[in-house]
């Protein structure tokens, strides 16, 4: 039988060896080779949930808390009209209790009810903290451009400011929230041509609302796809759901590999009355 000093020896090496060769998950990180699946949703247009059903617009917030979790939630963007009349505080009240029932991140952008059509911000940024008309932020694997609404559009200096503020964030994909993209009768907003003129640079992904309709579809920007999501259910949604308490939006799932997006997928995600998490449907892969 072998001296006690050999089998301290012995351990000594192996545990040399063990550091010297790295396990499974250090490999999958050298290898640069990370995969992610998360999820976003799109809400808009929420202004009668405001005022008129408190209870449904809580029950928003606490529906997607609930299913944060299983679907990766990492955001929830709102892209405006979040009350009927900007200087209403009962509305706006109802606004903030409803985002106090989630703890994921809420990014807003303001719409058309919420500032006087573009004349009154103060009850906006009182109420959700934005004090400047555009923002730029990262977020996930995305940069993240919030535009509020505008009258007629931003100002060449503040579009070049965006951009500069882009070239920042290391990311080839962009989501451009803002209320105003399109026309009642789909064509481009005013806004929405300066955007496209100005702003794509990178695939991107447009959350809108403002339109009375719910729909995706894409369009081309020197080669670069750009994906349109107008998620509008104030009047009920395209399966004659006709109803003010209707509470619905888009449930965007990203797959990215080592920080570049592979694919995004879209589904209709229901809250109120039935909560029902629709078909998916691929809107972009690389």
């Amino acid at each position: 039988m072998g001296d006690r000093r050999d089998y301290n020896i012995l351990a000594i090496i192996f545990f040399l060896l063990l550091l010297a060769h790295p396990t499974i998950s250090d490999v999958s990180k050298e290898g640069n080779n990370s995969l992610s699946v998360y999820s976003l949703v799109h809400l808009s247009d929420t202004q009668n949930l405001a005022s008129f059903h408190p209870e449904v617009y809580n029950h928003t917030f606490s529906y997607l808390e609930s299913i944060k979790e299983v679907q990766n939630i990492s955001a929830i963007i709102i892209t405006g009209d979040f009350v009927n009349t900007y200087d209403n505080e009962t509305e706006w009240n109802a606004y903030r209790n409803a985002i106090n029932k989630t703890s994921i991140p809420v990014y807003a952008t303001a719409g058309n009810h919420d500032t006087a059509y573009g004349l009154v911000y103060s009850f906006f940024s009182q109420y959700t903290g934005n004090t400047k008309p555009y923002s730029v932020t990262s977020i996930n694997d995305f940069n993240l451009v919030s535009i509020d609404y505008s009258i007629v559009s931003l100002a060449s200096h503040e579009f070049q400011s965006i951009r500069d503020k882009m070239d920042q964030y290391p990311h080839s994909f962009t989501i451009i929230a803002t209320h105003h993209y399109m026309e009642p009768d789909g064509s481009l907003s005013l806004l929405g041509e300066n955007i496209d003129k100005e702003l794509i640079r990178y695939p991107t992904l447009v959350m809108a609302g403002h339109r009375h309709v719910q729909s995706i579809s894409t369009h081309i920007v020197d080669q670069y796809p750009v994906i349109v999501d107008i998620a509008n259910y104030q009047d009920g949604d395209s399966q004659g759901m006709n109803r003010t308490d209707h509470s619905a939006g888009t449930l965007f799932t990203v797959t990215s590999r080592n920080g570049v997006v592979e694919k995004i997928s879209s589904r209709i995600i229901r809250i109120f009355p039935d909560p029902v998490i629709g078909q998916e449907h691929v809107v972009y892969e690389l």
